[in-house]
């Protein structure tokens, strides 16, 4: 059923783009990319622009069934499919069991079966996809962009006056905390928060943001996906909090290492500090403080091979084919754009001149004005992706994937500025 419904609404294109979760392609780093590109380029026009981050409470749980069902027939979800859709909602019922041991022997508890009146099945693999349904509609309510990632609600409101700035993210506020009651779902308002995004040398303006009787708190950073976000797009706050957690595994491994072999502590490092530096990378992996992660990067490879501190690591990254946090940086870049070229535009498709054939397969980068527009994931994709040999481009993803993660092992580059003049060679 799940296929079906999934084949159903790609075809009818009913699922708004601004829904981030439970689809396929979809990933929390493409949710971050928008909010990213969005904001930068507020900013680079010189436009106000804020954030805010709603967090919704048990979500799952308080899906109203008849609504839901209402939503599925005006998407065209109709007849024996919504039907069969109802017998799995309604009238469900669970208890709670709960076993111990009493005077040796496994005694069963189990209290009285409820009826379920809210709410999808949680564990279920219709429950998400359900959800999204039910909460589809809510980009309407505004004309500001949001962004959807299951049960995490953003709003991003950037505004052409400075005048009707404190307005215009109070209306926005109020319409969608409005809608959320009227679907039945709960909002932690003690929980949201606001982020003022502007550049360094700017101050925020001083904006009163409340829903009713209740001040919306305003805070310069905060986690957003697994992603710390800071008002200046700087990334200095999510690069600090990545260098805490990779400096424990330091100090860990250095512990197990007297115990465990080579082997296991590699693969502790492949099952930790790999996922903890590709997570996001695509956004912060080109911030001015990379060089911090860097550095604790190559404090782990040296604690997992009991290597000095003085020795060099670029033969322990060569020798065990471990990407250097500039290649993995290159690779999550250029994936990401070789998965998303809806999100990118071809210089052939934008230049009024004759192309060369040689750069066919360029991206088109526009102008920008400030330096934090520079430096954001969007142009920096573009960038990277220029810059690679037009051999990789050409290759189908699978492939591209393969030749990409060898070629980026083999050359083991220490920083960006070395891809760079390679390429250009």
């Amino acid at each position: 059923m799940l296929k079906r419904l999934q084949e159903f609404t790609t075809s009818h294109r009913i699922l708004k783009d601004e829904q981030f979760g439970f689809k396929q392609n979809s990933t929390t780093s493409l949710a971050c990319f928008n909010l990213i590109k969005i904001v930068t380029q507020a900013i680079n026009d010189g436009l106000p622009v804020a954030a805010v981050f709603l967090d919704m409470s048990k979500a799952f749980d308080f899906v109203d069934h008849k609504l839901l069902l209402f939503k599925l027939e005006k998407y065209g979800i109709r007849g024996k499919a919504n039907d069969w859709l109802r017998t799995y909602l309604c009238d469900r019922q669970q208890c709670v069991e709960i076993s111990k041991i009493h005077k040796g022997k496994k005694v069963l508890y189990r209290s009285d079966y409820q009826s379920i009146n809210f709410g999808v099945p949680q564990g279920s693999i219709l429950g998400p996809f359900l959800f999204l349904i039910y909460i589809n509609d809510l980009p309407n309510i505004t004309r500001h962009n949001t962004i959807l990632f299951a049960d995490d609600t953003t709003v991003i409101v950037k505004c052409e006056n400075a005048d009707t700035y404190e307005l215009e993210v109070n209306m926005a506020i109020k319409n969608i905390i409005d809608w959320l009651y009227c679907n039945n779902l709960q909002i932690n308002i003690d929980k949201t928060k606001m982020i003022q995004f502007q550049t360094s040398k700017r101050q925020p303006l001083n904006i009163n943001v409340k829903y009713k009787d209740t001040i919306i708190e305003q805070v310069v950073s905060t986690k957003f996906l697994g992603i710390m976000l800071d008002q200046n797009c700087n990334w200095k706050t999510h690069v600090d909090y990545i260098c805490d957690k990779l400096d424990r595994f330091v100090y860990a491994i250095k512990r197990l290492r007297v115990t465990v072999s080579t082997e296991a502590a590699l693969c502790a490092y492949h099952g930790y500090v790999s996922s903890v530096l590709s997570y996001g990378i695509l956004l912060w992996g080109n911030s001015v403080d990379i060089k911090k992660v860097f550095r604790v990067q190559k404090k782990c490879v040296r604690a997992i091979y009991g290597a000095w501190c003085t020795d060099s690591c670029k033969p322990l990254f060569k020798k065990y084919n471990i990407l250097t946090l500039p290649c993995l940086y290159i690779k999550e870049v250029c994936l990401f754009v070789k998965q998303h070229p809806e999100h990118f535009e071809k210089h052939i498709d934008v230049s009024k001149r004759n192309v060369a054939p040689r750069n066919k397969h360029k991206l088109y980068l526009p102008q920008c004005r400030l330096e934090l527009h520079k430096r954001n994931s969007y142009v920096n994709a573009i960038k990277v992706y220029n810059k690679l040999p037009n051999s990789f481009k050409e290759l189908p993803l699978t492939m591209f994937k393969k030749k990409l993660t060898q070629w980026l092992k083999e050359k083991c580059f220490y920083d960006f500025k070395e891809f760079i003049s390679y390429c250009e060679k």
